[in-house]
């Protein structure tokens, strides 16, 4: 009797066993590919451009409208001052402001005493511009820039000084005489309206990120859905805490964190194998879609798709 239930244990075991291998294997027949995990991938994109003076910039300006300065030692006592009143000349004609910050600074003023000069001459003895710029397709943001003064200023306002500063806030040189942008000084030139009115219209964003998607692309086969979705900051800060949301006939199907974004980075979502729900028509990736983050542009944040 006792090897009878044994053996009866060991038959029901067996089918149930059978049963279960048989429904595995049918069901991972059918669907292995709906329920594979899709593959998702992010490929980080930032370009820092060491400036070419031979190449011509697009907007540039700093991030902020707040900027910092330093003046090295090796500059005179009248250079420094000079260097001083030149910003607070600036500062005071236009919406940005100059701060004086020795731990790091985002404009470096130097002064280089020996460099020879020619005495029959009143050309402006100095260089400035900026020296690194993230590109972001919208604006030319300046990361840092340099003064190099090479004698103390000749006239009562320091001209040369200010011709060097706006050099580093992107201005070229003028052909009107009278502008203190023109290619040799005389104590007479002035800051021109229309300088201080560019330098208004670069700063008067808000230093703040601007996320778009400006990259999307899609394959369906079936009901899998493979897409690439390519997220911007073009903005004048960094973004923090960003995510793409994918939505599915207006409905919110599924979010993808791409975490901060520093001024100018990019970052792509490579998604493949996603299941798309029956009778799907239309499809939204959304970047931000919550509005946690305040945008230069709101406008610039979706991109949509219709199924055909």
């Amino acid at each position: 009797m006792r090897k009878m239930v044994v053996l009866l244990l060991i038959v029901s075991g067996t089918l149930v066993l059978l049963i279960s291998l048989s429904f595995l294997f049918w069901n991972s027949k059918s669907s292995t590919i709906l329920f594979s995990e899709p593959i998702y991938d992010i490929f980080n994109v930032r370009e820092v451009i060491q400036v070419n003076e031979s190449v011509v910039y697009n907007g540039i300006r700093f991030s902020k409208r707040d900027i910092s300065y330093s003046i090295s030692d090796e500059c005179s006592h009248n250079q420094r001052e000079d260097s001083i009143e030149a910003f607070n000349i600036i500062s005071g004609k236009s919406m940005i402001t100059f701060i004086e910050d020795n731990t790091n600074p985002q404009i470096e003023v130097k002064c280089l005493i020996n460099k020879e000069i020619s005495e029959d001459s009143l050309r402006i003895i100095g260089e400035g511009g900026p020296t690194f710029i993230v590109k972001t397709g919208k604006y030319d943001v300046v990361l840092n820039g340099s003064v190099i003064l090479y004698q103390e200023e000749r006239c009562n306002t320091p001209i040369t000084t200010i011709h060097e500063i706006l050099h580093v806030l992107g201005f070229k040189h003028s052909e009107n005489k009278k502008s203190i942008m023109y290619s040799i000084s005389s104590c007479n030139q002035i800051i021109e309206d229309e300088i201080i009115n560019i330098i208004n219209d670069k700063y008067k964003d808000l230093s703040i990120p601007d996320l778009i998607i400006n990259q999307s692309n899609i394959s369906i086969t079936k009901n899998l859905l493979d897409f690439e979705v390519g997220v911007y900051n073009i903005g004048l800060s960094n973004a923090y805490d960003s995510t793409v949301t994918l939505l599915i006939n207006d409905k919110i199907y599924r979010d993808y964190i791409l975490g901060d974004f520093e001024i100018g980075a990019g970052k792509i979502i490579r998604v493949k194998n996603l299941e798309l729900p029956d009778n799907s028509n239309n499809l939204t990736f959304i970047v931000d879609e919550k509005n946690l983050i305040d945008e230069i542009d709101e406008t610039n944040n979706k991109k949509e798709y219709v199924i055909s």
